[in-house]
């Protein structure tokens, strides 16, 4: 096969972004011994940009920040970072949204025995404890009507299993709280000092600080 022919199936498989055609014709072309022939060489950068472009795509997908950080390395160490540039920055910006979130997460210590068995110890609550409960609740996916009868909010935390309480915040993810729960959590968030909860109950403060946590952290993220 002449050169001229090899060239244009090379720069034809650059044009349609085909990585197998690519891959054959730079083998094709490598095998006449057009190795440094420019054509050859601008098709294996290209080659190269599609090839990590999926790279960065498939870590991201699979959620796996440490292929994400490789692949980002990767990336810079063969040159391709301003012609990737926007990929990185979706890819690191998957990291830092997985980040803020696991933020978000209080460690499971904090809502140990004492902080869920206090507020199950409630029959009647004072006011301030259960809205704090509640604006927690119906951040976990609670409604606003069930748990506005501390029977029911009391009721969601004796659940135990994958349903319990320890369970919904050590899994928490802010990304999935349906939208409406927002509003009506920060406005009652918004009623109470922190120092008020505290001053009444030590458990109840506990998610106060966690509902907090979760508003400085989302709004972070939104930027």
């Amino acid at each position: 096969m002449s050169s001229r022919l090899l060239v244009y199936k090379l720069n034809q498989a650059v044009s349609m972004k085909d990585a197998t055609r690519m891959e054959a014709a730079i083998r094709e072309c490598k095998e006449a011994g057009m190795g440094k022939e420019k054509d050859v060489r601008k098709a294996e950068k290209e080659l190269q940009v599609i090839e990590m472009k999926s790279k960065l795509k498939r870590a991201m997908e699979e959620r796996d920040d440490a292929a994400i950080t490789e692949a980002i390395s990767e990336t810079e160490r063969l040159g391709l970072s301003s012609k990737l540039r926007h990929d990185i920055l979706a890819a690191k910006n998957s990291v830092s949204r997985r980040e803020r979130t696991a933020q978000s997460k209080p460690s499971i210590l904090d809502f140990g025995k004492s902080t869920i068995s206090e507020i199950r110890s409630y029959d009647h609550p004072p006011r301030i404890v259960h809205r704090v409960i509640q604006a927690a609740l119906m951040l976990l996916g609670e409604s606003e009507s069930d748990t506005s009868d501390w029977r029911k909010c009391r009721a969601f935390c004796c659940q135990t299993g994958d349903n319990g309480l320890n369970r919904k915040i050590l899994n928490f993810d802010m990304t999935k709280v349906r939208p409406g729960a927002k509003p009506i959590s920060k406005e009652i968030l918004n009623k109470y000092r922190f120092s008020e909860v505290q001053a009444v109950s030590a458990g109840a403060a506990t998610f106060y600080v966690w509902v907090s946590c979760f508003f400085n952290v989302y709004i972070t993220w939104r930027k």
